[in-house]
């Protein structure tokens, strides 16, 4: 990834000073397991995901 403007947060995201703050006191308390849905009934059966190729994806 190309890093385009140093100040924002993961690229293109502008935060509040409370916002970074909240962050950083977030990312100090270390990182919490996730646990994933093992369950089937859980995911969508006969969901239909449209998406295309663009001719530039691997720029």
């Amino acid at each position: 990834m190309r890093l385009i403007w140093p100040e924002v947060f993961e690229n293109d995201i502008i935060l509040t000073l409370p916002q970074a703050e909240a962050l950083l006191k977030e990312a100090a308390g270390g990182r919490n397991k996730r646990q994933a849905s093992p369950v089937p009934y859980s995911f969508w059966p006969k969901l239909t995901i449209s998406y295309e190729f663009a001719l530039n994806d691997g720029e």
